[in-house]
C-alpha cells in the first residue's frame, strides 16, 4: 500500500462510523464505475465507430437534439 493511501486511511479511521460509512460506498462506487468502463471497452469501441460511419455517411449530426 502506497503512503498516501495508508496517511488517508489513517484520516479516515479518526472520522464517526456514519462518515467512514460514507467514504466507503464512494471508494466502491469508484472502483464500481472503473471495473465496469474496463469491462466495456470493445463495446465503447465498437459503437464510437459505428456513430463515426453513420456521420460520415451523413446520417448523423454534430447538432444537439
Amino acid at each position: 500500500m502506497i503512503d498516501q493511501l495508508k496517511k488517508a486511511i489513517h484520516q479516515i479511521e479518526s472520522l464517526p462510523e456514519s462518515k467512514q460509512i460514507e467514504i466507503a460506498k464512494l471508494i466502491q462506487d469508484e472502483l464500481s464505475w472503473d471495473a465496469s468502463i474496463l469491462q466495456s471497452q470493445d463495446q465503447l469501441a465498437s459503437l464510437a465507430k459505428e456513430a463515426l460511419k453513420e456521420y460520415k455517411e451523413g446520417k448523423a449530426s454534430d447538432k444537439p437534439w
